[in-house]
Formats: C-alpha cells, sequence, structure tokens
C-alpha cells in the first residue's frame, strides 16, 4: 500500500504513519513539546503585534495572506525586508539549547 505524502501546511512533505514506529509514550513527549514550542510562537507574534500596535507601524503584507498563504518553512519579519530565517533557524534561534539537549538540535544545523 502507498503512503500518501502531504504537499501542505505543517505536515508538509511527511507521509501517512511517517511518526508510528516511535513509542506511543514518546509521540506524547514529542506532541507536549511541539504543544509548547508553538504556544511559545504563538507568544511571540502576540508581543510583536502589541508592539507594532503601540507603535502604530504598518504592517507590510495582509495578516490573513501572511498566515495561510505564505510557506510555513520561512519565518519572516511581517513588517521589515531583510533576513528571513528558515522556520528551522528560527526554532534553532528560540529553542537550540533545549533541541540540543534533547539530542534534537543536530538535525537543523
Amino acid at each position: 500500500m502507498a503512503l500518501n505524502r502531504f504537499t501542505t501546511g505543517v505536515a508538509s512533505g511527511l507521509c501517512d504513519g511517517e511518526f508510528a514506529d516511535i513509542t506511543p509514550a514518546s509521540r506524547k513527549k514529542l506532541l507536549t513539546l511541539m504543544a509548547r514550542i508553538s504556544e511559545s510562537s504563538f507568544r511571540r507574534g502576540l508581543q510583536h503585534g502589541l508592539y507594532f500596535a503601540e507603535k502604530q507601524i504598518p504592517l507590510r503584507t495582509d495578516p490573513w495572506t501572511f498566515r495561510y498563504r505564505a510557506t510555513l518553512d520561512k519565518s519572516p519579519c511581517i513588517n521589515a525586508k531583510g533576513w528571513t530565517p528558515t522556520a528551522l533557524e528560527r526554532l534553532n534561534i528560540e529553542h537550540g539549547h533545549e533541541l540540543l539537549m534533547l539530542g534534537l538540535r543536530e538535525v537543523i544545523e
């Protein structure tokens, strides 16, 4: 049976059952880690949004387009041109120490 490969969204490039060989306990721990990273990213976005609102800084792009149309493999700044880290680089910037200690960092370096 051929595995379906996801072509869009957060699972882009992965196949059905990609992590099925990991123990249920380890999958739960990975899900918890992903949820915490996601929550951290949400809070960073909220902090940035508040800063832009307080300073009345106009956004360079439409928020809907930015959220749903831009690739999730990049981590662009919503209000400026210049260096655009990949999503993995941003993850390393924000959580590199923890990823190193968990044995995951070498995958993104």
